[in-house]
């Protein structure tokens, strides 16, 4: 399986180091992708690219186009270039599952309900591909087993007050597991790729604290602090339909922190 990435950023990385791969940081909007795509002529192709720096940048009104560019156009221009020089090679699409701002076990057959820019242009990013020959996979609040500024665990440990809403979570070396099955059985279209359960941001951190940094001091946060910010669970029932199981989050995260102390 050869596999070529676009996106260099942290998932991008990880995807191309776990499968012996090739990360391209060629703008999924340009013409190089071709060239790229000819050069290493792979069986699978994976858009990791996305504009993220935070949230609240992408509100900001002088860089919302820039969002919407990357984000809403790019996953089609990079789908169409990569079918159209290797109509056989796999695609696969990296979303989120931050798609709505509440909810409970919402499936891939929920309509999105975007409570943010930056969630828009995934919803529109996800749309505008042809879902009979992409893998759409949807993750949420990744967390690893090593150190990253963009682990969740890394994120959360900087504040100070934490929410105990309940939300479902990725965690990364289960999902690159996952990702290695559903290319063997060739899957297609929209997937929720998280793990079974659900946890909270305050319970991570007492793991992270019960752990590593019995010192380390935070306190609830009021709820109102999630308005406008995704705090939600999806269903797995469809990951599981294709025998795909993950191990429940909690149990998961717990591991990743003990890696994350080694």
């Amino acid at each position: 399986m050869k596999v070529l990435v676009f996106g260099d950023g942290w998932l991008g990385n990880r995807i191309a180091r776990d499968f012996d791969g090739e990360l391209s940081c060629a703008d999924i909007r340009s013409l190089d992708v071709e060239r790229v795509v000819r050069r290493v002529a792979p069986n699978v192709v994976v858009n990791a690219a996305a504009l993220c720096p935070t949230v609240e940048w992408c509100e900001q009104p002088e860089n919302k186009w820039k969002v919407g560019d990357v984000n809403s156009l790019g996953p089609n221009l990079l789908q169409c270039a990569v079918q159209r020089i290797r109509p056989k090679t796999q695609f696969v699409h990296l979303s989120t599952g931050c798609l709505w701002e509440t909810g409970k076990d919402l499936t891939e057959k929920d309509i999105p309900m975007p409570p943010t820019w930056y969630a828009t242009t995934k919803v529109m990013g996800e749309n505008s591909l042809n879902l009979k020959k992409a893998l759409v996979v949807r993750l949420r609040m990744p967390v690893d087993d090593r150190p990253h500024p963009r682990n969740l665990i890394d994120k959360l440990v900087k504040y100070e007050e934490l929410l105990k809403l309940q939300n479902s979570i990725t965690v990364v070396p289960d999902f690159l597991l996952a990702l290695r099955q559903m290319l063997e059985k060739g899957c297609t279209g929209v997937y929720n790729m998280v793990n079974p359960g659900s946890i909270s941001a305050y319970e991570i951190v007492e793991m992270y604290s019960e752990m590593v940094d019995q010192c380390h001091s935070f306190r609830v946060a009021d709820e109102e602090m999630a308005a406008g910010r995704a705090n939600l669970t999806l269903s797995t029932a469809k990951l599981k339909a294709e025998g795909i199981e993950l191990t429940d989050v909690r149990e998961r995260v717990r591991e990743c922190i003990q890696e994350y102390v080694g």
